[in-house]
């Protein structure tokens, strides 16, 4: 019990440093699960300089997932 409290107040600690974890479609929130991949990659994304590049593997869940819509919207816009 103490470790799954610890783990959530973690991660929602994260969700306030980050912005692309949750995105708003319709008027609803798609945060999904706090997957850590999606912190990774928005704080590297942030921190390339124009023209940079960035390589990263990542779960398959970043295309799939609904929870994942903040990130591709980072990524691809």
């Amino acid at each position: 019990k103490a470790y799954e409290s610890r783990v959530k107040k973690i991660a929602e600690c994260l969700r306030y440093q980050f912005q692309f974890g949750d995105w708003e479609v319709n008027g609803r929130r798609t945060g999904g699960d706090a997957d850590i991949f999606k912190f990774f990659v928005e704080r590297a994304i942030l921190l390339l300089k124009n023209g940079g590049h960035l390589g990263y593997l990542v779960p398959g869940a970043l295309y799939n997932n609904e929870g994942s819509t903040g990130i591709r919207h980072l990524l691809f816009n």
